[in-house]
């Protein structure tokens, strides 16, 4: 019997370049040529596959700069320290299909809410942690769409991101204390529908970077990403088609 070989997802080709160590001196801008997608494309899947940055697995790989240990003497019996990373599994099973994208040009917006500093493990704690608190003061601000709006930002070369919580706002309008106004860039963006529990956005997500834009053959680029709740979700179940506009070049 033939085995069907699957090609490998972003994340396998990038693990295996790691791994591999083929490449000497491997930077984020050569191992991101290497997959085929941007640096910053490529620091948002790898965070959402692994929890940590692409470079950070370079540097586990790397036993002297990582532990100050050369590699002689762990041959000659010094123990390995605890946090060593260990090789992390190529990846085996199917990905999640999705459906193709549509793509969006949209002028810059203004969206006024609660935002706070997330890391990729907490981001299930999300929804106790600013949309509760903004259900509670939705009433300080002026909307002029009739929706909300749940933003991810800074998150390009940084340990974790910031998430807004709010709604758009017109340009102009006064900041109630406390809460925080993010100016949304004009540009293009590829758009996906995650239509599960709302709870399972933070699985969608790792999808999109790894397959959904590369299989339709786009690159993310540095801009928020951008959660849109109309009137099709429910709030009171969590259920309810969400669409996600991710910024692409």
């Amino acid at each position: 019997m033939t085995q069907t070989r699957h090609p490998l997802s972003l994340f396998g080709t990038a693990l295996w370049h790691i791994e591999s160590g083929k490449v000497p001196d491997l930077s984020l801008d050569r191992l991101a040529r290497l997959c085929g997608v941007s640096p910053a494309h490529l620091v948002r899947a790898m965070r959402l596959s692994t929890g940590v940055s692409p470079m950070a697995l370079v540097r586990a790989r790397a036993v002297a700069a990582e532990i100050g240990i050369q590699p002689w003497a762990l041959r000659r019996g010094t123990p390995c320290p605890p946090f060593l990373s260990r090789s992390l599994p190529m990846p085996t099973t199917a990905k999640m299909t999705l459906p193709a994208p549509h793509l969006e040009s949209r002028d810059a917006f203004e969206v006024t809410g609660m935002s706070d500093h997330f890391t990729f493990g907490s981001i299930p704690t999300i929804p106790a942690a600013l949309w509760a608190a903004m259900n509670d003061r939705e009433d300080e601000i002026v909307s002029v769409q009739p929706c909300a709006y749940g933003i991810s930002y800074d998150t390009t070369m940084g340990e974790g991101f910031r998430y807004l919580a709010g709604y758009a706002t017109a340009l102009g309008a006064a900041v109630p204390a406390g809460m925080t106004l993010l100016k949304v860039p004009a540009g293009n963006y590829a758009v996906f529908v995650h239509d599960g529990h709302v709870s399972q956005i933070h699985q969608t997500m790792p999808s999109i970077f790894d397959s959904g834009l590369p299989d339709v053959g786009l690159t993310a680029r540095a801009a928020p990403e951008v959660e849109i709740y109309d009137n099709r979700f429910d709030p009171k179940t969590g259920l309810g088609p969400v669409e996600l506009w991710i910024p692409v070049e």
